[in-house]
């Protein structure tokens, strides 16, 4: 390679000199550390397998004659790199260069003013008697140079070469995803009739489907995949070398089937799942394969043997529908899984998939196409007299000093996780730091300007984004959008002008938008949020409590041998009405302002801790609810027994004597069906309004969750005394509804006071007084630990002594 330039840029970033030029000039500083460039091609490689590779990342070499210049082409492709050249249309010298790189562009030069303006040949005319497409010896000697070449450009072709790449690599990124959609495709189908051939079923696609599919639906549908815009990000992309076969491409291949299997094999099992029920339930509802000894299914292809009313014509109209329910969602499936494919790199919520019109227009219309063909078959195989029946009867219902972040926090300290401010970063850094600070368990909120639209993509990678509008220059608000012909005036009251609509578009990302005219305190804002947030996980733990008391009780009563505590009415106004309501009531305490100083920790990911948790918040529930179930079922087992005592029930039968009709049912007369129903649901209606009165003390112990009852009172809470009241008076009422129903007015007072004892109102009105006890020191408990956990999660600062920062 020739010597260097000497005439070297002031810019900070790497000087290449080459072995001639280290003494031209008197150098005051040690530049010992400079890559050197090796003078020569026959230098070259020893060079790169001595020294370094600095000569491939020098994409531009001077003073070589042509022959060198392919040889470092050649080099360069050697060691993996793609070569794209730009010369000159004009020297022949340029073929075998052209020829020798992987792509080539040719440009035709500034001839010499001779080569234009002197005719071709003076005499007789000739000039004049020229063909206007003639091709002039200029031009037919670019032609034969640019040959070899990709693209040649004339002089006044206005082309840019970087919007070109970005073209070309827009283009070949899509291209690739198509394949890759197109193949996973194409796989598809094939599993799909692989697993029916192993599962001894017949074909899941017919051939005609097959190639209707594999030819025409396929094909079309990732062609639409190319319809996306351009992104300009796409500039910014590391293409990587030539791909070898070696252990990185095959890790990347079994990636890719991985990722196959993940995305597209699920719905492939799904498809023959319904393909093989469908034909299960024509086997059982026909009566058909009973007593041979393969498969119920082994019977004749689809469109054969359709002779007359026989068997044959009706197995061959349910496998025709099989196969045609199943092929619909197999469609069905590859269509939503495109969605995926549309913004490769972009998750739906980033960029939606509607952008895509073509997609939208071809997968709808595939969709309604293959429908049409189905139903097409369906009635060309299928008597139109019939096919209502035989359709109902066989279908069963992710700059600078950036790279240092992550080696500083394995290696030395947290600190860069503590800094919530950092500045003279270019967006591309911010958006990195977010994300190592994500990696590592923070959630990011970030603040920034609502006109800048570098922060869009800040604003999409952190957890929570705020956008504020900034202060403009004077000249963006009071200068009139346009002054001639009266426009401003025509312009309606709700116009939207140029800054706010790009405010708007800026803070699409963002969970709020402030104007600078909100007089809105952060502060506050937070305080409140995490106010909501500590309330609403409140509400969440006691309905989950609740509802898994319900389950708790039905479960007991069955285990021993009771009828079920709750009827399925009273299931159904506990879970949805009784106990969202008494939940919801607990978020009407007021604001604490101590809730700014609780440590919020990290996200959660499942470990060791976490576990921990969820075992101590099940231990929690069973001292503070577990309880309180047992004693409502204990006094709807002593009623049932009292019952059967009192009516000499039971005396001499092996099971419970309890074992008789439901509670409504039977009641045809002054039977003993008509007694035990009213006594049971009597029973029901007491453990029931039991349950709830239980229910409602516990969340005494929820209404200030930090605080025990003598240190806050939860009276304070207005909303949750009148709904606890109001649900309980309600309850009743619904309770003594039931009973005046199926419980004769003449004897409500008889069957009540002699289904119930003495010690079942005694244990069931005394238990709340022990109940409140054992949920304080519960809860005193719980506070205990909670101060603990919020210490540790203070004290969880992990640095070294002196502060060590990676900058």
């Amino acid at each position: 390679m020739s010597k260097a330039t000497s005439n070297l840029s002031p810019s900070p970033s790497r000087i290449t000199t080459s072995t001639g030029t280290e003494g031209s000039a008197p150098i005051a500083f040690d530049m010992s550390n400079r890559a050197k460039l090796p003078k020569g091609i026959e230098n070259i490689r020893p060079h790169l397998e001595n020294v370094d590779n600095v000569p491939l990342l020098v994409s531009l070499f001077t003073d070589c004659v042509p022959e060198a210049t392919k040889d470092m082409i050649k080099i360069m492709q050697e060691y993996g790199e793609v070569v794209c050249v730009v010369g000159s249309a004009a020297n022949i010298a340029n073929v075998a260069i052209f020829l020798q790189a992987d792509a080539s562009i040719g440009v035709e030069p500034m001839y010499p003013q001779v080569c234009i303006t002197e005719p071709i040949k003076e005499a007789d005319g000739y000039i004049e008697s020229l063909p206007d497409n003639f091709i002039g010896p200029t031009d037919l000697a670019r032609q034969l140079v640019t040959l070899p070449c990709s693209l040649s450009l004339y002089r006044q072709n206005s082309m840019i070469f970087y919007q070109l790449i970005l073209e070309a690599r827009h283009y070949m990124l899509k291209m690739r995803n198509c394949f890759q959609f197109f193949l996973s495709s194409c796989l598809s189908l094939s599993l799909a009739q692989l697993l029916t051939s192993l599962l001894f079923l017949p074909p899941l696609l017919s051939p005609g489907v097959v190639l209707w599919l594999a030819c025409i639906v396929l094909p079309i549908l990732s062609s639409s995949l190319m319809g996306t815009h351009m992104d300009d990000k796409v500039m910014t992309i590391a293409t990587g070398k030539k791909l070898h076969l070696n252990k990185e491409v095959l890790i990347s291949i079994l990636y890719f089937f991985m990722c196959y299997l993940i995305k597209f094999a699920p719905s492939v099992l799904v498809s023959v799942l319904c393909f093989g029920l469908i034909i299960g339930h024509s086997c059982h509802d026909m009566h058909v394969g009973l007593l041979t000894a393969g498969p119920c299914w082994m019977f004749s292809d689809v469109k054969a043997n359709i002779t007359g009313e026989t068997d044959d014509f009706f197995w061959s109209s349910r496998l025709l529908i099989g196969q045609t329910i199943a092929s619909l969602f197999l469609v069905l499936y590859i269509v939503i899984i495109s969605i995926g494919f549309v913004h490769r790199n972009h998750l739906i919520w980033q960029r939606s998939p509607l952008t895509n019109k073509w997609w939208i227009f071809i997968s709808i219309g595939l969709l309604i196409s293959h429908a049409l063909l189905c139903l097409i078959e369906i009635s060309l195989y299928v008597r139109s007299t019939q096919i209502a029946t035989q359709f109902i009867a066989s279908i069963p219902v992710y700059v600078w000093c950036i790279e240092n972040i992550r080696p500083h926090l394995e290696n030395v300290d947290n600190v860069p996780l503590l800094v919530s401010l950092f500045t003279d970063c270019v967006p591309e850094a911010t958006k990195d730091m977010i994300k190592i600070m994500q990696e590592y368990g923070e959630v990011v909120c970030v603040v920034g300007s609502a006109a800048n639209i570098a922060n869009v993509a800040i604003f999409l990678q952190a957890d929570a984004s705020i956008g504020v509008e900034p202060m403009y220059p004077q000249v963006c608000i009071t200068e009139p959008i346009k002054e001639a012909d009266g426009y401003i005036e025509s312009l309606p009251d709700n116009f939207i002008g140029p800054t706010d609509l790009a405010r708007q578009l800026v803070t699409l990302p963002c969970s709020l938008s402030l104007y600078r005219q909100n007089s809105m305190i952060f502060y506050q804002l937070i305080l409140e949020a995490r106010h909501y947030m500590l309330k609403m996980r409140n509400c969440f733990q006691f309905f989950l409590s609740s509802c898994l008391s319900l389950s708790l009780a039905q479960l007991l009563t069955s285990l021993l041998f009771l009828p079920p505590l709750l009827s399925p009415g009273v299931v159904l106004w506990l879970a949805c009405i009784v106990l969202p309501i008494l939940s919801s009531s607990l978020m009407g305490t007021h604001m604490d302002d101590k809730v700014m100083t609780i440590a919020t920790g990290k996200k959660l990911h499942l470990n060791k801790e976490v576990l921990i948790s969820i075992l101590y918040f099940f231990m929690c529930y069973l001292i503070k609810f577990a309880p309180s179930v047992l004693v409502s079922v204990l006094c709807f087992g002593l009623i049932i027994g009292h019952s059967c005592h009192d009516m000499h029930v039971g005396l001499l039968t092996a099971g419970p004597c309890w074992m008789f009709s439901d509670v409504k049912a039977n009641i045809t007369g002054e039977t003993d069906d008509f007694f035990w129903s009213s006594r049971l649901l009597i029973g029901q209606t007491i453990a029931s309004l039991f349950l709830v009165l239980y229910i409602v003390i516990i969340s005494i112990g929820f209404v200030h969750r930090n605080h025990l009852i003598w240190q806050r009172s939860p009276l304070t809470n207005k909303w949750w005394i009148f709904i606890s009241i109001g649900l309980l008076i309600s309850h009743a009422l619904l309770c003594l509804i039931e009973i005046s129903l199926y419980v004769r007015s003449t004897q409500i007072a008889t069957q009540f006071i002699a289904s119930i004892p003495v010690y079942v109102w005694c244990l069931g009105f005394l238990w709340p007084l022990l109940l409140l006890s054992i949920n304080t020191f519960t809860k005193r408990h719980e506070i205990k630990v909670y101060g603990r956990q919020q210490r540790r999660a203070r004290l969880e600062f992990g640095t070294k002594l002196g502060m060590n920062s990676p900058f």
